[in-house]
């Protein structure tokens, strides 16, 4: 073993025991310090071992936090004592659904949406697989900025974001600390549409610091785009898209301007009981 490959492996190990990850099942931060070593050995980059330290540290958190947030809304949102379906947006608006499916186990993801008018019927809706989603909030989050970005292209206005993530949809409306790992995903949409920008120094901040009230001046004024929250019992649409998107072959979006066979008896089954009543 030559000495770069020797330090390396110490540098390696020292981390690793402080970080004590030998007693905590964590492929995020494990997978940080993996990368940070093989890059010292094999392209020469060197890490300082106390802010790889406090970087692994960060990943861990806030991959124990997503956990704990997944296993939370899966509780939520057991047996239900009523049977919830989709409600239909009011009369001019469109309601967009969105939904994630992610397991730790896999190496791709599936996040889908669909969005329908006051009618029940289906306008528009997305499919793809992901990769490099970490936990089932940031698949949650992607499916909400692809819908929004979608639908502001193709020129909708009002339009109901619903997801049935409670935490998600508080740190969108500025009512909860927005998650460092999420930071990414909702700055994309506050340039959605290509006007006023918003980047360091330039976000629209309320007294708490969020960055979430920029996302809501492009959603809100701009464009009267609403994040809500919904029970998972009326988001079964957006959930049997994201669970087919997970088995795709590829990384190909698809848009679906009339709905998939594979995809009708579920928008047929959540439609409420009016519509049902007046087919």
């Amino acid at each position: 073993m030559c000495s770069r490959d020797r330090v390396s492996q110490s540098r390696f190990i020292s981390v690793l025991r402080a970080l004590d990850l030998g007693n905590v099942s964590n492929p995020i931060s494990s997978s940080r310090l993996w990368k940070n070593r093989n890059e010292f050995q094999f392209k020469g980059r060197d890490y300082d071992v106390i802010s790889t330290l406090n970087k692994a540290k960060e990943d861990a958190e806030e991959w124990k936090r997503g956990n704990e947030v997944e296993l939370r809304e899966v509780k939520q949102s057991g047996p239900s004592r009523h049977c919830q379906k989709w409600k239909p947006p009011p009369a001019t608006w469109l309601k967009c659904n969105s939904d994630g499916s992610w397991q730790k186990d896999r190496d791709h993801s599936g996040v889908g949406w669909v969005c329908r008018d006051q009618n029940g019927s289906v306008v528009w809706a997305g499919a793809k697989a992901v990769q490099h989603m970490g936990t089932a909030i940031e698949c949650e989050a992607e499916a909400i900025r692809w819908a929004v970005a979608t639908l502001s292209g193709f020129g909708y206005r009002k339009v109901i974001v619903e997801t049935d993530s409670l935490v998600l949809c508080k740190m969108i409306r500025g009512e909860e600390e927005i998650w460092p790992v999420l930071k990414p995903i909702v700055q994309s949409i506050l340039y959605i549409r290509g006007g006023r920008k918003y980047g360091a120094g330039n976000e629209f901040k309320a007294g708490n610091g969020y960055l979430c009230p920029a996302l809501l001046y492009m959603l809100e004024v701009r464009q009267e785009y609403h994040v809500e929250y919904y029970l998972r019992e009326g988001n079964k649409v957006a959930d049997r898209i994201a669970k087919e998107s997970s088995s795709f072959m590829n990384y190909v979006p698809k848009l679906y301007s009339v709905t998939p066979m594979w995809l009708k008896s579920t928008v047929e089954a959540d439609m409420p009981m009016e519509f049902v009543s007046i087919g």
